[in-house]
């Protein structure tokens, strides 16, 4: 199951100076003035229609770093790929994901981008309108993106937890499950995922409870 949207274990992320930070319209439009790449991951009619200028797109959005035959994080190999073909670096600008008001899209690929080994990542977390109600600038143009050699030596495991590592934390107690995913899914009513239902002893914190869509 993805990492993020359906089940978040507090004790998988150390507070670590590199982690994903969240930035608000004006932090956004300085870290673009410092030279930051932005990463919009809506849909790529919604990019056409108009971007933060120089952005590139990623419009496959979750699927882009997710493997279809486990629904988790890809290998290091295949990402090193998309994110070679994106144009962008680990190492050199910070990056800045975005996406429409209110997605959890931008999170999840901020994740995985800190997850392969970004120095410096950031979500914009109110989005393509928040940038637009501050007034900042808007591009309709076609973004020439020049193809990188991005080469994954270390991802950074301790951001993720194994099966046999939550079972041996469950059975020390010491250990807090927070599922993210709706009320439905966690009572097992609707399937977002491959089962219904939720671990034994977790708490459900939907994510959607959590985040603001409005101005």
């Amino acid at each position: 199951m993805r990492f993020i949207a359906c089940l978040f274990l507090l004790f998988a992320l150390p507070a670590l100076a590199r982690d994903p930070a969240v930035v608000d319209a004006q932090q956004a439009h300085a870290l673009l003035d410092r030279g930051a790449v932005f990463i919009d991951v809506r849909k790529a009619d919604a990019f056409a229609a108009g971007h933060v200028p120089r952005a590139r797109s990623l419009s496959t959005g979750y699927g882009a770093f997710t493997d279809r035959t486990t629904d988790n994080l890809m290998r290091a190999e295949a990402a090193s790929e998309v994110l070679s073909a994106l144009g962008v670096t680990l190492d050199g600008a910070p990056l800045v994901v975005y996406g429409a008001r209110g997605s959890s899209a931008p999170y999840y690929v901020a994740f995985a981008l800190a997850y392969y080994g970004a120095a410096d990542v950031a979500v914009f977390a109110d989005g393509i309108e928040a940038w637009k109600d501050a007034s900042l600038p808007v591009s309709t143009d076609a973004v020439a993106v020049e193809r990188t050699a991005v080469k994954i030596r270390r991802v950074r495991g301790e951001m993720l937890v194994d099966l046999d590592t939550l079972q041996a934390r469950r059975r020390r107690h010491d250990v807090q499950l927070v599922d993210a995913r709706s009320p439905e899914e966690f009572r097992g009513e609707s399937r977002g995922g491959w089962r219904g239902g939720h671990l034994p002893g977790a708490v459900n914190i939907p994510f959607a409870a959590l985040r603001d869509t409005q101005t």
